[in-house]
Order: C-alpha cells, then structure tokens, then sequence
C-alpha cells in the first residue's frame, strides 16, 4: 500500500497499541461486552493506513454469580489489556503449502486478557478473547 505521507509503497508497522475501550458489565454479572481498534501504520513515518474494530461479548458463565451482599449491588471492577497478533495462511483449503508469499492471507488481530471483580463480595472472573481478520479486509485510511 501506497503511504500518502511518504509518497512510496511501504510496510507496516505492527506493534502499533491496541485502544480498548467500552467495558461494560451486564446488570446481572454475566456479559462483559468491549471493543478493541486496531491499526495499521507505517514503518516510515508512522501515519495510520489501515484499522479494524473488534467487538467483544463475553459470557461470564464459568461460575454462578451471587446475589452481592452490599444493597446497592455489584460494583465492577473490569480490567481488559489487549495486544496486537498477527498470522499467515501459509496453507490451502486443500492442506496443501502455499510456498510463495504473496499468495498466503495475512491475518491481524487483537488478543485480550480480562479481570472482572465485585469490590463488595469479591466474586471475580478473569479469562481471554481473541478476534482476527485478512488485511484486505480492514478499512483504509489514506
């Protein structure tokens, strides 16, 4: 892809910060929902060229959620860090090798780690998502 700032076709650079935002527990206690941008830059200049956003909605089933002891309820406390992942379809539908590397997809995606806690009864979940997507799929910016 073309850099408009550089004026010349360059790589990416991806090890570019992935923005987290709109944690969110559900009343209840068994839906963590959040999104995760990712993005593209340039290895030269560091403008951005491509993104992707990543929704996530988490059941939070592994264990049965009590009712808090505290009157006015759960108090959440969530915490969601996310990298960056990046891989190759370095085989066919087939099976077979794809040996040259302009014919193998790149994916890029966003691997999330989570903590969800009560402060008031202590009751807490921790766990991983993970989303990806072909770069020829993510929205151009330039």
């Amino acid at each position: 892809m073309r850099c408009s700032s550089c004026n010349k076709f360059v790589s990416y650079d991806t090890e570019v910060d992935v923005d987290v935002s709109g944690e969110e527990v559900s009343d209840d206690g068994t839906q963590l929902t959040f999104s995760a941008r990712r993005a593209l830059a340039c290895a030269e200049c560091g403008e951005e060229m491509k993104e992707a956003s990543f929704e996530f909605d988490v059941e939070l089933t592994a264990q049965e959620v009590p009712a808090c002891k505290d009157e006015s309820g759960h108090d959440w406390d969530v915490t969601v860090e996310a990298t960056p992942s990046e891989r190759r379809e370095t085989k066919d539908r087939k099976g077979k090798p794809i040996k040259l590397a302009r014919y193998q997809t790149q994916y890029y995606g966003v691997e999330a780690s989570y903590s969800v806690k009560c402060n008031h009864c202590g009751v807490d979940f921790s766990g991983t998502a993970s989303d990806e997507m072909a770069a020829s799929s993510m929205d151009e910016l330039v």
